[in-house]
């Protein structure tokens, strides 16, 4: 099992880390204030008398309780909060023989020695581990200063001493295990990120397998085929217009390509005008985004080219329609037609100058051809 290393990061990297702690801090800082209230309720109930050292006591508390609640909501449980109520509750407790009943201060059973287990908590969460501990463990002996035990107080001792031991404990698991999901979450990251760079270069490849696809390897299979058996005007302007796109594939300082601003009608009358085919038009005046239109247009000059070379008919359909904002465009032939499950996949045509060149605009293209009953390609598209 392949195990992923926690990376050295900063704070602003650790997202994982940082909403387990802020949750858990918010936590701890709200119960902190609830326990503090009861503790102060506690206190007015249980008070051995009613004299200034236990009044004071008992309003420093609720006072202290709200203001900690308040500054840790607006900044957080920042160390010098936390240290803060370390060392108050500390004072506290060097006078609780004072302000409690004495009977409650063995089992830490007054309203003070309930505080003192929210207050490691706070220590634990609120400063680094090293400075946790022993501000924890100055808390532990005030309390034993302040009840001044028969027994020495070895067990409050012990006990408190293993709540240290465990909330430092827990916090450094949750640390860590918050780390480790970070870490995880870095790596599926970059998986992500490596993924979309090699999407993104298979894409460019395969736009540039395309245009050359449909420009300079077309132009030179119909030299090649005596599509055109001498100079003619046509073969210069697809020749000028190939030499185009290879400026535009050397790098990406080549100029683009203008786009044209017409609508996808006026694209397909084009094509059929450069087709040497009888073209019968039907087209719905159509306007739609400029990366849409070139992606059908493209699609539909693929499926015409491939009508003259190898549909032995010299005739072929367009029709345009559009419906709620859906676009369909059809290019039908009545030729020899062909098997599309018998294509080899290397074939070009197809798969990427029509299937993928309207895939990348999020429509779809359909090729229904049969032997001998002709081909019909249906582009589709919609926002």
């Amino acid at each position: 099992m392949e195990t992923v290393d926690r990376p050295a990061t900063t704070g602003g990297e650790r997202p994982a880390e940082q909403a387990l702690l802020r949750y858990a801090m918010r936590s701890a800082v709200l119960l902190r204030g609830f326990v503090g209230l009861a503790a102060t309720v506690a206190g007015v109930m249980t008070a051995p008398e009613v004299n200034a050292l236990v009044v004071g006591a008992l309003t420093a508390n609720l006072v202290w309780s709200v203001v900690f609640v308040a500054i840790a909501r607006a900044r957080g449980l920042t160390w010098w909060l936390a240290a803060g109520d370390v060392a108050f509750l500390s004072g506290l407790c060097l006078i609780q023989q004072s302000v409690t009943v004495p009977a409650a201060l063995p089992g830490a059973a007054s309203w003070i020695g309930g505080l003192i287990t929210m207050t490691l908590l706070v220590a634990a969460m609120g400063l680094p581990i090293r400075w946790a501990i022993p501000a924890s463990l100055v808390l532990v002996v005030a309390h034993l200063a302040g009840i001044r035990p028969a027994d020495d107080g070895v067990i409050s001792a012990m006990i408190h001493v293993i709540q240290i031991i465990a909330m430092a404990v827990l916090m450094r698991v949750l640390r860590q295990s918050a780390g480790y999901a970070d870490a995880e979450l870095a790596a599926v990251l970059r998986d992500q990120r490596a993924e979309l760079i090699e999407r993104a270069r298979r894409a460019d490849e395969r736009v540039q397998r395309r245009d050359l696809h449909d420009t300079v390897l077309s132009t030179l299979t119909m030299v090649g085929t005596a599509g055109i058996p001498g100079p003619s005007a046509q073969l210069r302007q697809r020749a000028a217009a190939d030499i185009l796109v290879l400026d535009r594939l050397a790098g990406p300082d080549a100029p683009a390509l203008d786009v044209p601003a017409n609508g996808l009608d006026d694209r397909l009358r084009e094509i059929a005008l450069q087709a040497d085919l009888d073209v019968a038009l039907s087209l719905t005046p159509v306007d739609v985004p400029a990366p849409v239109v070139e992606a059908i247009a493209g699609a539909t000059a693929e499926a015409v080219s491939n009508v003259r070379r190898h549909a032995g008919t010299g005739r072929v359909r367009i029709t345009l329609t559009s419906e709620n904002g859906a676009i369909q465009v059809e290019i039908r032939d009545r030729g020899h037609g062909f098997d599309p499950q018998s294509t080899p996949f290397h074939r070009y045509g197809v798969r990427e100058a029509i299937i993928g060149r309207m895939q990348t605009v999020g429509g779809l293209a359909d090729v229904d051809s049969t032997p001998g009953e002709g081909t019909t390609v249906t582009l589709r598209w919609w926002p």
